[in-house]
């Protein structure tokens, strides 16, 4: 039997991924509860001919523990979901599905942002960022005076 290059490691990214997602609820009960960074919150980037919007679902979670930060062109939403599970082992957990604690989503915005003025709503789990981009001057007709 050949095999193709690569193959395997495909293979192992898959078993890796499904250990992963098998083993999440394990340390879930154990108080090791984060969201993934890569999924977490699913976003939405587009634009008009003024703005970048990037819309970020983040239900569960009060507007107190979500912060927003702009650095070196990048957009970084971070945060926690309070959990209220019951820990007091009261109850036995069949399935957990649901995410809790720490979560940390960066997004890469372009040099046509001015990042200097970014505005942020948040209503209803939703966060709506609105990022003004520069009004590109090199749209104006200057003349030149020759020396």
């Amino acid at each position: 039997m050949g095999s193709s290059p690569g193959k395997g490691k495909e293979k192992s990214t898959k078993i890796e991924s499904e250990i992963d997602e098998l083993s999440e609820p394990f340390f879930a009960v154990f108080g090791f509860e984060s969201i993934k960074e890569e999924g977490f919150p699913v976003i939405d980037v587009f634009e008009n001919s003024d703005n970048i919007f990037i819309e970020a679902e983040l239900p569960g979670i009060d507007r107190e523990r979500v912060r927003i930060s702009v650095a070196e062109g990048e957009l970084v939403i971070e945060g926690d979901k309070a959990g209220d599970r019951e820990e007091s082992g009261k109850v036995n957990y069949i399935c957990i599905e649901r995410s809790f604690g720490k979560f940390c989503r960066t997004v890469d915005i372009p040099k046509a942002a001015d990042t200097s003025k970014v505005r942020a709503r948040y209503k209803e789990g939703i966060l709506l960022v609105t990022i003004p981009k520069v009004k590109e001057q090199r749209k104006k007709k200057r003349k030149i005076e020759i020396e």
